[in-house]
Formats: structure tokens, C-alpha cells, sequence
């Protein structure tokens, strides 16, 4: 149950920095979501966490938002315990 708590957590942390940084550079949702081949309402669930984001997706917001892919992940992955 720990496992699953720490992945939504992480999925959460990253759909809030994604909405920032895309807030931020004032990129529309549609724009964005033209520029990475997907649909508004795709941008809309990952925005809200209901939608994990693919790691090819996630880098290619990464470019186009101009950050390193760890700038989605924070400082909140240090706290995250790693289980095998």
C-alpha cells in the first residue's frame, strides 16, 4: 500500500509542475498539446494527475518548457523511499 501512496505522490508533484511551468511561459494547454502530438483534454488529465505521463512525453515537455527533466520531480524525490 507505502508503494502506491509514493507513486501518486510523485505522479501529483509532477502534473502541479507541469501546469506551472506551462502557466508560467504563458503556453495555452491546446499549444502545448499541439507541440508534444497530443490531444487538450490529454494535456487536461495530466495537468490533474489522472493520466501518468510517459517518459518520452515528459521529455518532450521538458524541451519544449525549456527545464531538465528532473525539474518536474523537485526536491520532493529525496524524500521518496526506494523498494525493491
Amino acid at each position: 500500500m507505502g508503494k502506491n501512496v509514493e507513486i501518486n505522490a510523485i505522479d501529483k508533484l509532477v502534473s502541479r509542475r507541469l501546469k506551472y511551468r506551462r502557466r508560467l511561459l504563458s503556453i495555452t494547454q491546446k499549444e502545448l498539446g499541439i507541440s508534444v502530438g497530443v490531444s487538450i483534454q490529454q494535456i487536461q488529465k495530466y495537468e490533474a494527475g489522472i493520466n501518468r505521463i510517459s517518459c518520452g512525453k515528459l521529455y518532450a515537455f521538458a524541451e519544449l518548457l525549456e527545464v531538465p527533466v528532473g525539474y518536474f520531480f523537485g526536491d520532493e524525490t529525496d524524500k521518496l523511499t526506494i523498494r525493491k
